[in-house]
């Protein structure tokens, strides 16, 4: 898929700016597939993915990296 293919599916991406040590913060993104499956999912933090949602993996569809800066649930 190309760039600008990515940016029309693409509609926002709602992350804090920042977050008090030991607290929560949701990340959360929405899209609009265009009647497209959805592949994969994934989210970074410094270059280093650690999250992946892949809806066709039954066994494992989320995959969560240990990080020591932060815990993901």
């Amino acid at each position: 898929m190309s760039s600008g293919a990515w940016g029309d599916l693409l509609r926002g991406v709602d992350v804090p700016e920042y977050s008090f040590a030991g607290g929560q913060a949701t990340l959360s993104c929405s899209f609009d597939l265009q009647s497209r499956k959805l592949y994969s999912l994934k989210w970074y933090h410094n270059g280093t993915e650690f999250y992946r949602y892949v809806p066709t993996e039954r066994n494992n569809p989320i995959n969560i990296k240990p990080s020591q800066k932060f815990t993901v649930k």
